[in-house]
């Protein structure tokens, strides 16, 4: 489920045909290629047409329009702002590549003489140029050449960008009329390519998928094999086992054959579940090559679970961290302002709580749904958790899960209005912050305004948390349980429901949701459970009349209150109540099966990928846990560990999608702290494939992708290279109840 809000904080980009340049290698040529290939890489550089497409202008305080006049791109610039990028003239183009050497020519004139900065750019990130060079213009026509070479790691879609706003040689504050730049003959062509790196050529990539941290010595051990070929050709018919060294340990067969539409290929699959000796190993085919090197042991998850539950500590706001536990991502204390109340000039505390993905936003709704998860993870899990994760909490007797969702319970208690039992929906500013460590974000924090979905998800989280926390701190669990009820007298209160939205000066993620019945619900049972209140029973069953609200997500978290429902006492229990409910999860759980068959990694996915599929993947194994623990079976436990293995490289991108854990993993993640240090943040469950190609990189970039593969390892891929804690949280569960 998307966050549907724009990352980069630029509106209105004009999306745009990228044409891409294929750099022909020859590589055994060492000699300079002196010839210039001459396909280009940008689009509409004479303007012989009249449009302007697909050029645009940015602006930040300036204002500027394009026209086309006397066959010259004409930039009219109202005004220049304060800043040399106030007015920004701009083009996605096609990648450069490490190594390979370009020309960009143009012919610029103004009206007014001044300085305007050319770039070749990263678009995003921390808008890194690859090519930069201030230049004076004036009335006369001028011709320009710039030649560069790529140093950095290959960008498939850099922007080609002219700063034409305050100019750089002005002393500040001094005035510039209004004026008209103009552009011609543009071009950009590679030419030489002789020096292009290896990692640009690609290469063959092996046809093999495996759990890249390894497999657990009793485990089942299936390696997948693939063919790009939908008729299957290409398949191994067996395959070996080596040792690190080279040492050759097992032979056996690959077997089943099954056709992936998802992912445009062909699976078939080695089976070397005997294998149990400690070690690391390869896996090795005539036709699938060499697979990466992956582990056999008994702790083969051990670092990962702690890094991937460590990653909320890493994510707190309002409280400093220690480089001792944070390492190169400690900070001081960030946002610990008071936040207004939108749209009132009144003040308050809501320090506290996680940053909610790569931004550093905090929002009730994901929040809920985090804590949810790791509650349940312990609730169900117990002995997978330790007071030694390296938090500040550790030690104190506590397991330091419940140290980490305490941290968010007790910002959500600040999150509520205390003259109406309200929840506020966020606390953000009015957009999103730049590549900056949180610290450095020192905006206005604004409330958004109440929402009934997160005053239900507050209540149901808090009254879920209320037994856990009786036993180790009596008054923070009455004070939650006050708070839960209380939330409960809004909801009932407000029965009108139009979802929440934006306020107009508020641009950051939305989390809209135009029901509230789920959310009601899962409040309902929860606080059925928690008091045994006839109230709650008859407000379950009359939500629910119709239709059993389903789903772990954040926009539908029925499946909590039908989980939390089916483990409550028995004599709380409504026996015709508990039948629908195992009714409608034994049909869910047929549903998923059926995807999982068709799959040919045996994961619940289907055709469709949305924002932030892996957390979906997570979701559906955490639903195939619950069913076997309701029915006191493993049936489902080994799908369950399918999803797990896709999740750490058993996949068709043969990756890992946890930073830091896995070869390879992803590198270039949408989170602020990891660019801004650039370097990736350990343990964080990055989005996965998006099949709907919901941002502008992923548009031009994966258009041509099978939707399992629709995924880049790129910080302007929001839609498919984000983190989100609620995407953590599933895989918590998941770890906890596999791998411990």
């Amino acid at each position: 489920m998307n966050r549907k809000s724009i990352k980069q904080g630029v509106v209105g980009i004009l999306m745009i045909l990228v044409v891409f340049v294929s750099c022909k290698s020859n590589k055994n040529n060492t000699d300079k290629n002196t010839q210039a290939i001459e396909k280009p890489m940008y689009r509409n550089g004479d303007f012989e047409d009249g449009s302007v497409e697909p050029w645009a202008v940015f602006t930040q305080g300036g204002s500027a329009r394009l026209s086309v006049e006397k066959g010259a791109l004409c930039i009219d610039i109202g005004s220049v702002g304060s800043v040399e990028y106030a007015v920004q003239l701009y083009q996605d183009v096609g990648k450069l590549e490490y190594g390979c050497e370009y020309r960009m020519q143009f012919d610029m004139w103004s009206t007014l003489p001044r300085d305007v900065e050319y770039r070749i750019q990263m678009n995003g990130g921390n808008y890194q140029a690859y090519s930069m060079k201030h230049i004076s213009i004036n009335e006369e026509k001028q011709s320009f050449i710039i030649d560069f070479t790529m140093d950095q790691t290959d960008d498939l879609l850099p922007r080609l960008a002219f700063n034409m706003g305050y100019p750089v040689n002005l002393p500040k504050g001094e005035q510039v009329e209004s004026h008209k730049i103009y552009l011609d003959n543009l071009s950009l062509t590679v030419t030489d390519t002789s020096n292009r790196s290896e990692e640009s050529l690609g290469g063959n990539k092996p046809n093999i998928s495996v759990n890249l941290l390894g497999y657990q010595k009793a485990e089942k051990k299936i390696a997948v094999f693939r063919s790009l070929r939908m008729d299957g050709k290409g398949l191994d018919k067996s395959f070996s086992v080596f040792t690190e060294e080279g040492k050759k340990v097992f032979t056996g067969k690959v077997v089943n054959p099954k056709q992936n539409y998802n992912a445009n290929e062909t699976n078939a699959y080695g089976d070397f579940s005997e294998l149990s000796q400690t070690g690391t190993y390869y896996i090795e085919s005539k036709l699938a090559g060499r697979s990466e090197l992956f582990h056999i042991g008994d702790a083969v998850y051990a670092e990962a679970f702690d890094a991937v539950l460590k990653m909320l500590y890493l994510q707190r706001c309002g409280s400093a961290l220690d480089v001792s536990l944070a390492g190169d991502f400690a900070h001081p204390v960030c946002h610990n302002t008071l936040a207004r109340i939108y749209p009132t000039d009144r003040y308050i505390d809501v320090s506290g709580g996680w940053h909610d993905a790569g931004d550093y936003g905090r929002y009730v709704v994901p929040g809920a749904k985090t804590v949810a998860d790791i509650l349940l993870a312990y609730m169900h899990y117990p002995h997978a958790f330790d007071d030694n994760l390296g938090i500040p909490e550790s030690g104190n007797g506590i397991p330091d899960v419940l140290d980490e969702a305490r941290y968010e319970l007790e910002w959500l208690l600040k999150m509520q209005d205390k003259e109406t039992g309200g929840v506020y929906h966020k606390v953000t500013g009015a957009s999103f912050p730049g590549f900056v460590m949180p610290e450095d974000e020192t905006e206005e924090l604004i409330l958004s305004p109440i929402s009934l979905t997160a005053t239900g998800d507050f209540a149901a989280v808090l009254a879920m948390a209320v037994p856990i926390y009786e036993s180790l701190d009596l008054d923070f669990a009455t004070k939650m349980k006050e708070a839960a009820l209380f939330a409960w007298d809004y909801l009932a209160a407000n029965k009108s429901f139009y979802g929440f939205m934006n306020p107009p000066s508020i641009a950051t993620g939305e989390y809209d949701d135009r029901k509230d019945s789920d959310e009601r619900y899962w409040a309902a049972v929860e606080l059925y459970k928690l008091t045994g209140e006839k109230r709650f029973h008859d407000a379950l069953l009359s939500i629910t009349e119709n239709v059993i609200p389903t789903e772990l997500g954040w926009q539908t978290v029925g499946d909590y209150g039908s989980i939390s429902y089916l483990t409550m006492d028995v004599e709380k229990q409504d026996p015709e109540f508990v039948a629908r409910l195992k009714t409608s999860m034994d049909w869910n759980i047929r549903s998923l099966k059926t995807l999982v068959e068709n799959d040919g990694y045996g994961i619940s996915m289907g055709a469709n990928y949305p924002w932030g599929s892996n957390m979906t993947v997570a979701n559906n194994a955490m639903r195939f846990l619950f069913f076997d623990m309701l029915n006191q079976t493993d049936e489902y436990r080994e799908i369950a560990k399918n999803h797990l293995h896709y999740f750490f490289g058993r996949n068709p991108l043969m990756m890992s999608y946890v930073t830091g854990f896995g070869n390879p993993s992803p590198q270039y993640p949408h989170h602020r702290p990891s660019e801004a240090k650039k370097k990736a943040m350990p343990g964080m469950l990055v989005g996965g494939p998006n099949s709907s190609l919901e941002d502008p990189y992923a548009k031009a970039v994966l258009y041509a992708e099978a939707p399992a593969k629709t995924y880049a390892d790129h910080s302007q891929s929001y839609s498919t290279n984000e983190i989100c804690i609620y995407w953590n949280s599933p895989l918590i569960y998941v770890m906890a109840a596999l791998c411990k």
